[in-house]
C-alpha cells in the first residue's frame, strides 16, 4: 500500500534537466484541467477587482478590525491575551506602502495564491488535476473568502500560511528540507491565530502516519516541523509580557507604602 503511494509521487521538479522542465511545463499547461484552473484564477481575480472597485478602501466595521489596527499602531505585545501576528502583517504592509488599500490588495493576492497552493498540494499527493481543481475553485471563487479578504481581518493571512504549510508537507515527502518550511509556515499561522497550534499537532500526526518511507524518516520530518514551528511561536512568546506582572508590581508598591507607614 505504501509502495503504491510512493510510486504515484511525481519525481521532484528540481531533479529534472532544464529542457525536461520546460517540456514538462508546456505539456502540463496544455492539459484541460490547467486551462480550467487558469479560467478559475481569472474569474477569482475579476471578482476581487470588482470588490475593490465597489468598496474602498476596505470593509471596516468589524470589532476585531479596530483591535488589529490599534495593535499595529501601538505595538503587537501590548495585550498578552491576544496574538499579534496579523497586526504585525499590517505594520509590514504599512512600511511598504502606507495605505490600507494596499494591505487589502495583498490579502486578495494571498487568497488567489492559497487556491494555487491547494491545487499544487493535491496534485503532488498523486491526485488528478480535476480533483485538485475542487478545493482551489472553492477557495478562489468563494464569496465569503473574498468578503473576508476585503476586510482588515486575519483570515486571509492565516489561510495562506496554513495552505503553504500543507503544500510544504507534501513536498517534504520527497525532500525533507521542505519540512522546515512547513514548520515555519504553521508556526507563523499560530502567531496569527492561536488555533494554528492545533493544526501543528494535526499536521505532525499526518506526517507521522502518511509520509512515505520508514518510521525513522517520518520521525525526522516530524521533528523538523516541530523545531521550525517553535521558532516563530517562541519568538512571539518571548516578547509577550506576563499578564500578572502589572498586578505584581502594584502589590509590591502597596506593600512598600504600608511598610513606610
Amino acid at each position: 500500500m505504501r509502495c503504491a503511494s510512493v510510486k504515484r509521487l511525481r519525481p521532484p521538479f528540481a531533479e529534472l534537466g532544464l529542457r525536461a522542465r520546460l517540456t514538462r511545463a508546456r505539456t502540463a499547461a496544455r492539459q484541460p484541467h490547467a486551462i480550467v484552473l487558469l479560467l478559475v484564477c481569472l474569474a477569482g481575480l475579476a471578482l476581487r477587482l470588482y470588490m475593490r472597485e465597489q468598496w474602498r478602501p476596505a470593509l471596516i466595521g468589524f470589532p476585531d478590525s479596530s483591535i488589529y489596527i490599534e495593535d499595529a499602531i501601538t505595538g503587537i505585545f501590548n495585550d498578552p491575551l491576544r496574538v499579534g501576528g496579523y497586526s504585525e502583517f499590517l505594520r509590514l504592509m504599512h512600511g511598504i506602502h502606507p495605505s490600507l488599500s494596499f494591505a487589502i490588495l495583498v490579502q486578495h493576492l494571498l487568497g488567489l495564491a492559497s487556491g494555487l497552493l491547494l491545487f499544487a498540494s493535491v496534485r503532488r499527493a498523486g491526485m488528478s488535476g480535476w480533483v485538485a481543481l475542487a478545493p482551489a475553485a472553492v477557495l478562489m471563487l468563494s464569496g465569503s473568502e473574498i468578503f473576508l479578504e476585503h476586510a482588515p481581518l486575519s483570515e486571509a493571512v492565516f489561510i495562506f500560511l496554513v495552505d503553504l504549510g500543507l503544500y510544504a508537507i507534501v513536498r517534504a515527502w520527497t525532500r525533507w528540507a521542505w519540512a522546515i518550511v512547513a514548520g515555519l509556515a504553521l508556526g507563523a499561522a499560530t502567531d496569527v491565530r492561536s488555533v494554528g497550534l492545533l493544526l501543528v499537532v494535526a499536521m505532525l500526526l499526518a506526517v507521522l502516519l502518511t509520509a512515505p518511507g520508514p518510521w525513522r524518516r517520518r520521525a525526522l520530518l516530524g521533528g523538523a516541523i516541530v523545531v521550525a514551528a517553535a521558532l516563530p511561536i517562541g519568538g512571539f512568546k518571548l516578547g509577550v509580557p506576563d499578564p500578572a506582572e502589572p498586578y505584581a508590581t502594584s502589590h509590591a508598591l502597596e506593600k512598600q507604602r504600608s511598610e513606610r507607614l
